[in-house]
């Protein structure tokens, strides 16, 4: 089961880079969702899986800070405008850790587990 755990993780990066281009977006808004929502469904339960790829699609609030020829994601707005905090990483990693949470949600909530 390990492997298939680090080939996801792998299939996963490699998809999250290729949806950072403008054309891209399509593999990290709906591929990815997805692959991890299948994966929990055949881990447990099909309808867990089914009801994380929802939750997982949380992703598409994005991580971007406005920048002259892009506005920005919602939350990127936010840390930029409203705290005035320019500060890429913090914003990629508040979002990761909402990403995280929110995603796996289902899978704690009806397994009990970690």
């Amino acid at each position: 089961m390990f492997w298939i755990k680090g080939l996801i993780l792998i299939a996963c990066t490699q998809f999250w880079r290729m949806g950072g281009t403008k054309l891209g977006s399509w593999w990290r808004d709906v591929l990815i969702p997805i692959i991890i929502g299948a994966y929990i469904g055949f881990e447990t339960t099909w309808w867990i899986g089914l009801i994380s790829v929802g939750t997982f699609n949380i992703i598409r609030l994005g991580y971007g800070i406005p920048s002259h020829d892009d506005e920005g994601s919602l939350i990127g707005r936010f840390f930029y405008n409203k705290l005035r905090l320019d500060i890429p990483w913090l914003v990629r990693g508040v979002v990761g850790a909402i990403y995280g949470l929110w995603g796996l949600l289902p899978y704690v909530i009806y397994t009990r587990q970690i």
